[in-house]
């Protein structure tokens, strides 16, 4: 995962009866059922990027189709501070996911020519639409371990 990802957040704060349940279940239980947790939340909205990103309107057979959808990913972090999930583009393997997302200046062999490509959000939108439904996806598997770790 490249460091130098664009990231949109939500802090959720608040949750401290969850939070507190939580912090009552063992250290490496918790950890890996976090990471689940939030492995599950992320891929609502990495999916719904993916269903958004614009498709190559050379159709099917032009080999670099989907090039930008493939390469949404997420990153899933939990450490005793917390725990957190960022989805974004791989800007190693697809480095052109920006100029996609918000437009960009046509610049030939370094002379603009002061036309501007339009641009096509995929990573905002799915937040938007889709961040509500992985916030749900969250606190509940987040209740599920802890009635797991209850038994």
């Amino acid at each position: 995962m490249p460091s130098g990802m664009q990231t949109e957040g939500v802090r959720l704060l608040g949750l401290d009866k969850l939070n507190k349940k939580l912090s009552e279940i063992p250290d490496k239980m918790r950890r890996k059922g976090l990471k689940d947790v939030m492995k599950k939340s992320a891929d609502v909205i990495k999916e719904s990027a993916k269903s958004k990103c614009r498709k190559n309107p050379r159709g099917p057979t032009w080999p670099r189709t989907g090039h930008l959808a493939d390469n949404i990913v997420d990153k899933i972090s939990v450490t005793k501070k917390g725990s957190k999930a960022i989805v974004g583009i791989d800007y190693k393997r697809a480095h052109h996911g920006h100029l996609v997302e918000f437009g960009h200046q046509i610049v030939v062999h370094g002379k603009k020519l002061g036309r501007k490509t339009r641009s096509f959000p995929f990573m905002r939108p799915a937040f938007d639409q889709d961040g509500n439904k992985a916030l749900d996806v969250m606190l509940d598997e987040a209740q599920k371990l802890v009635e797991r770790s209850a038994r």
